[in-house]
């Protein structure tokens, strides 16, 4: 069984490895802008879309992972008439707080701090982020929907609040692998309210679920095809587009 120990210490173990495979591919952002937390400051990036917004859209990353790793999905959502903020999550392993920081940056939007949006909003997680996103929309008012792309639990926290969100929900993943500790957050989907689909990517890797992608990511679970990472930014795109209309 891999606990959450166990993955921390072959991240770390990745993390090392990243340093010595140098810089990789960004999209860069509109804006960068920062949010606290906690007393914890964090930035996330700003991508506005080319007309009135229709909503936000709010996107976790993964476990030592940032708000780069999300950002050609970013891009493509705000494009298509969103809000979209990707912040760099504040805590390396608190999904609690993870999730506050995601509510935070919710409240933030409605306030007006970046001028009218409607209060759709749409919180989308990889990975940890799957989790950090899931507990965010469990304890935020008037979440429109949240997708988890190939999202992994802790110690049944997920499975803990998955009862209680009440918005639209899609589930994405790839097959069980140690990359995404075996699939444990299999069975969220039987308590999600508003399950509308838990699908199975056909021969995804844990790494097409973020884009720009990382090559540590590549050796240890499984190399991306950019064909499948565009499937899967469209799925989540045609969600997007029907809970924001």
């Amino acid at each position: 069984m891999v606990t959450w120990s166990v993955l921390i210490q072959r991240a770390s173990a990745a993390v090392r490895l990243l340093c010595v495979c140098g810089p990789l591919a960004v999209v860069n952002a509109a804006e960068v802008v920062d949010f606290r937390v906690a007393e914890r400051r964090f930035d996330a990036d700003l991508f506005r879309p080319p007309a009135a917004p229709r909503g936000t859209i709010v996107l976790a990353h993964g476990f030592l992972r940032d708000r780069q790793s999300l950002g050609a999905l970013a891009s493509e959502l705000a494009d298509r008439g969103a809000l979209v903020l990707v912040p760099d999550l504040p805590f390396l392993a608190d999904p609690v707080g993870n999730a506050r920081a995601l509510s935070a940056i919710v409240i933030d939007v409605r306030s007006g701090r970046f001028g009218p949006v409607p209060a759709r909003t749409v919180l989308i997680g990889y990975s940890a982020g799957g989790l950090a996103s899931l507990l965010a929309a469990a304890r935020t008012p008037g979440v429109t929907g949240w997708i988890g792309l190939d999202p992994v639990d802790r110690d049944g926290e997920g499975l803990h609040v998955a009862a209680r969100v009440s918005a639209p929900a899609i589930i994405l993943r790839a097959a069980p692998h140690a990359c995404n500790a075996w699939a444990n957050s299999h069975s969220w989907g039987a308590f999600l309210p508003r399950l509308s689909r838990d699908a199975l990517v056909d021969a995804a890797t844990h790494c097409d679920f973020e884009n720009p992608g990382n090559p540590v990511c590549a050796a240890a679970c499984g190399a991306p095809d950019p064909q499948r990472q565009a499937a899967i930014r469209a799925d989540v795109a045609a969600a997007v587009d029907e809970w924001l209309r």
